[in-house]
C-alpha cells in the first residue's frame, strides 16, 4: 500500500514538472517573469507538505503531519473572533458568504504561502472563485509589491487526455489585458503537449483568446501571501508557509516517530499455540485476531507426529 502511495506521489511530482514547463510558458506568453522557477517548485513542495504528501515519506517513514496541524491551529486562533462588513448591502452579502469559510482559506494560505480570490458573474449573481497556490502563477509585481500580472490554471480531464487553459492577466497603464492559451496533453505524458484552439473544448468555446479592459487601476481579484521574507529570493513579495523554518525539524520528528513505531513492533511477544485452537475461515486458514498476527506462532502438537 505504501509503495503504491509513493508511486502516486512520484507521479504527481513528475506531473508538476511536465505541467509547469517554465520556459514554454514564458515563451508562449512572451513574459518578463519575475517569479523564479525555484519559487514555483517550492510552492508545489509546500502544497505537497500541506496536503499530507511529505516528500520524506517512504516504506520506513510515516508522518504525523505536524505541518498541517500547525496551520489548522493557527488558522483557528486568528479567525475565531474575526468579524468584518461592507457598507454596501449587496456586496456585504457576498462578502459575508465568503467569510463563512475564512478559517479554511486562512489555513490554506498559511500552508501553501499564498491564495488568490477571483470574483466573477455567473449570469445571475457575483461569486468568488478561491484559487489555491498550486493553481496560480504570480508573474510580476510593481515597486510597492502589488500584483500586476499572473496566470490562472484551469484543467479538464477526459480519460487519458488533459485539456489545460492558462489565463494570463496583465495590468499596464490603466488597461487589464487578458490572454488565454489552450493546450492538449496526456496524463501519462506531457501535459502541455501542443496548443489548440479554445473552440476545441466546449466548456471554453465562448472564451476570447485575448481581450482588454480599460480604465482599471488594479487586477481583478485579491491576492494574499504570507508576510515573510523568501529565502529563495529575498526580493520576491511571495512569502513562505508558516512552518518553513521548521521543515528539517518536521522531517526529523517523523523519522524519530517511525523509529519508535519500529521499536515497538520489534519487541512484540509471540505465543506458541496449537494450530487447532484458533478458528478457521471458509478457506481453511487460521483466523488470527486482527492486528495481532505477530502475537501468535502456529505449532502442531499432534501426539502422533514428531515434534
Amino acid at each position: 500500500m505504501i509503495k503504491m502511495i509513493d508511486r502516486i506521489i512520484d507521479k504527481v511530482r513528475g506531473w508538476w514538472h511536465k505541467m509547469f514547463d517554465y520556459n514554454k510558458i514564458v515563451s508562449d506568453f512572451g513574459l518578463d517573469m519575475q517569479t523564479s522557477k525555484d519559487i514555483l517548485n517550492a510552492i508545489q513542495e509546500w502544497s505537497n507538505i500541506y496536503n499530507k504528501r511529505e516528500p520524506w515519506i517512504d516504506d520506513n517513514t510515516k508522518s504525523l503531519h505536524v505541518a498541517r496541524t500547525m496551520c489548522e491551529k493557527v488558522a483557528k486562533a486568528v479567525t475565531i473572533e474575526y468579524k468584518s462588513a461592507c457598507s454596501e448591502p449587496y456586496i456585504d452579502k457576498i462578502y459575508q458568504n465568503l467569510l463563512k469559510k475564512k478559517r479554511k482559506y486562512t489555513e490554506s494560505m498559511l500552508g501553501k504561502s499564498l491564495i488568490f480570490f477571483r470574483p466573477y458573474f455567473n449570469g445571475k449573481d457575483i461569486k468568488v472563485n478561491v484559487i489555491q497556490a498550486d493553481k496560480f502563477i504570480p508573474v510580476s509585481f510593481d515597486d510597492d509589491d502589488n500584483l500586476i500580472s499572473f496566470i490562472l490554471i484551469d484543467q479538464i480531464t477526459e480519460g487519458q487526455k488533459i485539456y489545460t487553459r492558462l489565463e494570463y492577466n496583465e495590468l499596464k497603464e490603466m488597461t487589464l489585458t487578458i490572454k488565454n492559451i489552450c493546450y492538449e496533453g496526456r496524463s501519462d505524458g506531457v501535459v502541455l503537449s501542443r496548443k489548440i484552439s479554445l473552440n476545441n473544448v466546449p466548456k471554453w468555446q465562448d472564451i476570447r483568446e485575448e481581450q482588454g479592459i480599460e480604465g482599471v487601476d488594479r487586477v481583478l481579484g485579491g491576492f494574499a501571501t504570507m508576510p515573510t521574507t523568501n529565502d529563495l529570493d529575498n526580493s520576491s513579495p511571495i512569502g513562505q508557509p508558516i512552518y518553513h523554518n521548521a521543515i528539517d525539524i518536521l522531517k526529523e520528528v517523523d523519522v524519530q516517530y517511525s523509529r519508535i513505531l519500529h521499536e515497538y513492533e520489534g519487541t512484540e511477544l509471540a505465543v506458541e499455540v496449537d494450530e487447532t485452537i484458533l478458528p478457521r475461515d471458509k478457506k481453511g486458514n487460521q483466523r488470527l485476531p486482527k492486528g495481532k498476527e505477530r502475537l501468535f506462532r502456529m505449532m502442531d502438537f499432534d501426539d502422533d507426529k514428531d515434534q
